[in-house]
């Protein structure tokens, strides 16, 4: 399998809304499956709950680079760390984040362009929408999370919240 050590985390926390926070995106190879190489991206994310009520969250994760290429994410995909254990996929922190809960996971893409210098990560569901909207218009936040690539792997550019 695909092993992976993460330790950085930076957070963001909104007024009614999941805290979410995040690590720096990692590059794994994987040459267990077959002849050729695959490449994934692996970002590792936090999920909080700090509020009393329980919260059903449809969290939507996409990155966009800058050669103009979106990647959703892989479905159903482990990624086992040395400090954590095993963290499922982003499909196990769906539905409902129960009172005080923190979840960690690592949202994986694969085969992320080679020549991308800036990966834009685009969060959306942390914010509770307004019901009436029927989850678009107004309520819709999305987080950006910027990264631009450097030597030693990529870096932190800025966050920014999109209407």
């Amino acid at each position: 399998g695909i092993v992976l050590m993460l330790n950085a985390s930076v957070g963001l926390s909104l007024a009614a809304s999941v805290d979410f926070g995040w690590g720096i995106p990692v590059e794994m190879h994987d040459k267990t499956t077959s002849k050729k190489e695959k490449t994934y991206l692996a970002w590792p994310i936090q999920i909080g709950n700090s509020t009393g009520k329980k919260l059903i969250r449809q969290i939507d994760i996409v990155a966009v680079t800058n050669t103009r290429k979106q990647y959703t994410p892989v479905s159903n995909l482990s990624v086992r760390t040395q400090d954590r254990g095993e963290l499922g996929p982003l499909s196990s922190l769906q539905g409902s984040i129960f009172p005080k809960v923190i979840r960690q996971t690592v949202v994986v893409f694969k085969e992320i362009d080679p020549k991308a210098t800036i990966i834009d990560f685009y969060v959306g569901g942390l914010v509770e929408a307004d019901p009436t909207s029927g989850g678009e218009g107004p309520d819709r936040k999305y987080l950006r999370i910027t990264y631009k690539r450097s030597q030693s792997g990529w870096r932190l550019d800025g966050t920014s919240v999109l209407e």
